[in-house]
């Protein structure tokens, strides 16, 4: 589905040839001072003989100066109309990407023809279409009109209600000990479930949809903390593996290499105070055992 071409087709078109207007070249859009629109290529057709340097519109019959150097040239690109057809032609890019993307995707297959993959489905008829069958079924100016949306777009099917199929089930039962039951209107008035406290199902939906989101969120935040403890364990182990223990082990090393050093000073402070207290007390030893001998002697 060619969605640039086709609307240009009905409005973006030149009023005298009826072929769609471009960014440059002889379909470019050029103003007339009356303000209609018409393309280059039609202005050359409905420009005087050379000596007249003015033409008449084609819609309203009021004339337009140009200037006698430049002819056509002189007069101004519609550029409103320009920039609107480049926000076309980038709008249709987009689309074809997104329809591409919508195809890689797609296993439903089209309901007009069934070797093709849909796409595309009419919120109106209810359809899912291929790019081909979707032109095809809606060229028509009635069928034209319906309202298309990619494939991935296509809205929620309302469910059913059990007992009256042809009824949609707007409700369900949120009484305490009874099972959450879809119902309809008919059901809630009249069946099982009249005296039950009952729900819109859109609101059970939304508030089952919003708990879901809320324990997915929680669930995401606890896996953050896991790996983020899990990296942090990770970086401890690496640390470990790498330097830590052998830092450690060089730690223990240099703090017994100080006691070493300590107790081999303490050690030798030791023996000297020994030595020096062995001294004194020798000599005053020896200076009684003289002393007595003295005395002996006298």
């Amino acid at each position: 589905m060619d969605f640039f071409i086709r609307f240009s087709s009905k409005v973006l078109e030149c009023g005298v040839c009826e072929e769609v207007f471009t960014l440059d070249g002889d379909k470019v859009p050029r103003l007339l001072q009356c303000g209609h629109t018409v393309c280059h290529s039609c202005l050359l057709r409905l420009k005087q003989p050379s000596e007249i340097n003015f033409l008449f519109c084609p819609f309203d019959r009021q004339p337009t100066e140009f200037s006698s150097r430049d002819g056509i040239q002189s007069l101004k690109k519609n550029f409103a109309l320009i920039e609107l057809l480049d926000r076309l032609e980038q709008s249709s890019c987009e689309k074809s990407l997104d329809l591409e993307s919508e195809r890689q995707q797609s296993t439903q297959p089209c309901d007009e023809d069934s070797s093709h993959f849909a796409v595309i489905y009419c919120t109106v008829c209810c359809t899912h279409l291929c790019e081909a069958c979707e032109i095809i079924t809606h060229s028509s100016k009635t069928l034209g009109k319906h309202r298309r949306v990619p494939l991935s777009e296509k809205p929620r099917v309302k469910p059913k209600c059990p007992i009256h199929t042809n009824h949609i089930a707007e409700f369900t039962c949120v009484q305490a000990g009874c099972q959450n039951a879809l119902m309809c209107y008919l059901c809630k008035d009249y069946g099982r479930h009249s005296s039950h406290k009952l729900a819109l199902v859109e609101i059970e939906a939304e508030n089952f949809r919003k708990s879901i989101t809320t324990g997915l969120q929680k669930i995401t935040q606890f896996m953050e903390s896991v790996k983020d403890t899990s990296r942090k364990i990770e970086v401890a182990i690496h640390e470990l593996e790498n330097w830590a223990i052998e830092d450690a082990r060089n730690r223990v090393r240099h703090h017994f290499d100080e006691l070493r050093l300590q107790l081999a000073e303490q050690e030798k402070n030791a023996l000297s105070s020994l030595d020096a207290e062995m001294q004194v007390r020798l000599m005053s030893l020896r200076q009684q055992l003289e002393d007595l001998m003295a005395t002996k002697i006298q």
